[in-house]
């Protein structure tokens, strides 16, 4: 089977979550690096060899043979850098959010679409094993009809770092971890039509570093999700699925699923009284869980397996725009105070929202 020639523009943290997955994979080949961080660069070529490399994304566009590009610098280069690869004919792999806004996913999605090249947005808990159980326990019907679920996803972190405190990102935690949960939610629950939002910008932060979002989904099902940088608890990543006949918890064991090796603990709950372990098992050989059950790995692969069999990938472009319309809600929908109905009919003012909660929170 031919390799999918793949290119990753913007190296930094992305090459602990995809460095395992293009070392074991024998469907695709990491043909190019593309970063103006020297050592970024630097710290990759040391753990995984020598690679191509390119300072300049549109040097990389003209010169190298890469197939496809994986994108995963700040999300608000997300837009042209994709707009660029498929006007290049080069399919995309974007990590999430796809973009900050509405009319830029939309932007994305067109110049893919006209472009005749694939896009594919990076939501790895859909390919994490717990969560994967999750999903065929709600299709099954073993848990009877679905009606809640609660999510948190919480840890400290004592000063906000990086592009994820920036205006420029049009987000904060909700953006950057809501991500996640809204669209794992989203998988197992299905579309969603109303959504409320609080959230919080604290004294030196220009975005939001604590927030809640209610969700009813189209089933009627309601999705609750608490994310948080401010607990002085250790890192919490959590779902609670109330079924009519049972309930599913998954709990984290450590640290956040998408940095580890572990699954979710998932338990199953009966009648408030019986709890039976069905965590799936991973294998004692670390080598071969990373090779066989890797999220990331197994979502790169979805990626290659979908252009070589010419569909479209899922989670697809438009899996990443819902899930960026569901967050621009909240985030709507915390400054004005109300619930918002979506889908959308036009893209928010982000940048006033989060100016104007700020102004008022620190009057």
């Amino acid at each position: 089977m031919e390799k999918l020639r793949i290119a990753m523009a913007g190296v930094g943290m992305a090459r602990w979550l995809y460095g395992p997955a293009f070392r074991t994979t024998d469907q695709l080949e990491l043909v190019a690096l593309v970063d103006p961080d020297p050592s970024a660069v630097a710290d990759w070529i040391d753990q995984y060899g020598e690679v191509p490399v390119y300072a300049d994304y549109d040097e990389f566009l003209e010169k190298s043979d890469a197939e496809a590009v994986l994108i995963a610098t700040p999300p608000h280069l997300h837009c042209e850098m994709t707009e660029k690869a498929a006007q290049a004919g080069k399919h995309v792999y974007c990590e999430k959010p796809l973009a900050p806004t509405i009319a830029e996913c939309d932007r994305m999605i067109n110049a893919c679409r006209d472009n005749k090249v694939a896009l594919m947005i990076g939501f790895q808990l859909r390919f994490e094993k717990g969560c994967a159980l999750a999903k065929r326990l709600i299709e099954s019907g073993e848990l009877g009809e679905v009606r809640s679920v609660l999510a948190d996803r919480s840890f400290y972190e004592k000063v906000s770092w990086g592009y994820r405190a920036q205006m420029e990102t049009l987000g904060g935690i909700l953006q950057d971890h809501g991500a996640h949960s809204f669209d794992i939610c989203r998988w197992w629950l299905g579309d969603v039509k109303r959504v409320s939002a609080e959230i919080r910008i604290f004294k030196g932060a220009v975005l939001e570093e604590l927030a809640y979002a209610t969700l009813l989904h189209e089933n009627h099902a309601i999705s609750c999700h608490k994310h948080s940088k401010t607990t002085h608890l250790p890192v919490k990543e959590e779902f609670v699925i109330d079924g009519e006949n049972a309930s599913l918890h998954l709990l984290s064991p450590r640290s956040f699923i998408g940095n580890s090796t572990e699954t979710f603990v998932v338990t199953l709950h009966e009648l408030g009284m019986s709890a039976r372990d069905i965590t799936p098992l991973g294998d004692p050989n670390m080598e071969t869980e990373i090779q066989q059950r890797w999220p990331f790995k197994l979502e790169l692969e979805e990626f290659a397996r979908a252009i070589r069999d010419g569909r479209s990938p899922s989670p697809s472009g438009e899996d990443g725009r819902k899930n960026i319309e569901i967050i621009n809600a909240a985030y709507l929908a915390a400054w004005r105070g109300q619930t918002v109905t979506v889908p959308l009919t036009e893209s928010p003012d982000l940048e006033r929202i989060f100016r104007e909660i700020a102004a008022e929170q620190k009057a």
